[in-house]
């Protein structure tokens, strides 16, 4: 099992109404920290330029990573409702939620010496329940629109020794290096539910998509909702020769699927910025979080 020096857990929270983003040729700034023993982590994080808001949408992704536990969890704060004059709500409860569920992840992981799934569950229970306690509190009568529940997306990793734990819900993802191959994880698991989202629209797909186990097109997000528990995806996947880990909310999912070879070597400070470019081609907007596990040669 590796040994983790005992430090605190590192967060990453983006500046509450950073500066608009410029053209993507300009640096985006990266952060990198020991992990145990075996690995360097590298972190870059950017907040989306969505045009159609009357005031800046803050961005909503949240990331800690704990070398002590091997704990790296991402949270992506679901897209708000603007109110009837586009204006976003910031504070964004989906943000505060990511905070939230991040930082209960965190907490509920030290309860565990070693992991096993069930443990893993836990953790992952734990964070959906202060979700829950959340939304009761702030949305006791959710309407699906502005007044919807505050959930998240997310992929939960534990690095133990030479095994990673993994927990996923919805688009975030986690890809694997092995021999310069990018290998899946943890995929998306909403494509299959897009056609229909948008045939409904947003609010009328919340209510009738969302966490529904049983029907095909649903999909699942931690709202702290029982029913989202059933779409979390978990893994245990041996490390013994993967040389990388990527974890990515969905504003970099474009660029792992077109190109994903690109995972496999470039910093997260260039993954950002590769998935901007892609944004301008395909003229979509996301904000961008990736963490890069990369493995120390001895």
């Amino acid at each position: 099992m590796t040994s983790y020096a005992a430090r605190p857990s590192i967060d990453y929270p983006t500046p509450r109404d950073p500066t608009p983003p410029r053209p993507s040729v300009e640096a985006v700034p990266v952060s990198t920290h020991a992990f145990g023993v075996n690995w360097t982590a590298a972190l870059s994080t950017y907040r989306n330029e969505r045009r159609d808001c009357a005031n800046p949408k803050p961005n909503e992704d949240r990331v800690r990573i704990d070398p002590a536990t091997g704990l790296i969890v991402l949270a992506d704060g679901i897209t708000r409702t603007t109110d009837s004059k586009g204006v976003y709500p910031d504070p964004s409860p989906s943000a505060q939620a990511a905070d939230l569920f991040c930082a209960t992840v965190v907490s509920a992981r030290k309860q565990f010496s070693s992991l096993s799934l069930q443990a893993l569950r836990s953790i992952v229970e734990q964070g959906n329940e202060a979700l829950r306690e959340f939304n009761a509190q702030r949305f006791p009568r959710p309407d699906f629109a502005c007044n919807d529940r505050a959930g998240v997306a997310m992929t939960v990793g534990v690095v133990e020794g030479e095994t990673l734990w993994l927990a996923s819900i919805a688009d975030c993802f986690c890809i694997g290096v092995r021999k310069g191959t990018p290998l899946r994880f943890a995929w998306e698991k909403t494509s299959h539910s897009r056609a229909e989202y948008v045939r409904l629209g947003e609010i009328a797909a919340r209510e009738l998509l969302r966490n529904k186990p049983g029907t095909p097109v649903s999909y699942g997000a931690l709202t702290g909702e029982q029913e989202a528990l059933p779409f979390v995806e978990y893994s245990v996947i041996p490390l013994n020769d993967i040389t990388r880990l990527v974890f990515s909310s969905d504003g970099l999912l474009r660029v792992a699927q077109e190109d994903p070879h690109c995972l496999t070597s470039m910093t997260p400070g260039e993954l950002v910025r590769h998935g901007r470019r892609f944004d301008s081609v395909h003229n979509e907007t996301d904000d961008k979080t990736v963490v890069a596990l990369d493995r120390l040669t001895p």
